[in-house]
C-alpha cells in the first residue's frame, strides 16, 4: 500500500433520453386538460339538454374526459417504461459477451 487514499469515483453527466421523462403531477395535469375540454364542451352543449338524461350524458362527458386526460398521461409514461425496458434488453447482449469474453 502506498498510503494514499483511493481515487474518488467518476461522476458522469445523467444520459439523456430522447423520451420525456414525466413526473407524478403529470395525470393530475391531464385530468386537469380533460377537465378543461369536459367543461367547454359542457359550456357548449349546455342549452342543447332538455332533458335529465341528457344532461346526465352531459355530466358523463366531463368526467369521462376528465378521466381520459389522467389515463393518457399514465399511458404515455407506461409506453416509455416499455421502450426503455426493450431497448435496454437489445444492449444487454453485447454486455454478456463483453464479460464473458
Amino acid at each position: 500500500m502506498s498510503g494514499r487514499p483511493p481515487a474518488p469515483p467518476v461522476v458522469r453527466p445523467r444520459r439523456t433520453d430522447p423520451l420525456t421523462r414525466m413526473g407524478p403531477w403529470a395525470p393530475v395535469a391531464g385530468a386537469v386538460l380533460g377537465l378543461a375540454a369536459g367543461l367547454v364542451a359542457l359550456f357548449l352543449l349546455r342549452s342543447r339538454a332538455d332533458a335529465f338524461g341528457e344532461g346526465l350524458a352531459l355530466v358523463f362527458l366531463v368526467v369521462g374526459l376528465t378521466m381520459l386526460g389522467a389515463a393518457g398521461a399514465l399511458l404515455a409514461d407506461e409506453v416509455r417504461l416499455v421502450r426503455r425496458g426493450a431497448r435496454e434488453a437489445a444492449v444487454r447482449p453485447a454486455w454478456v459477451e463483453a464479460t464473458a469474453g
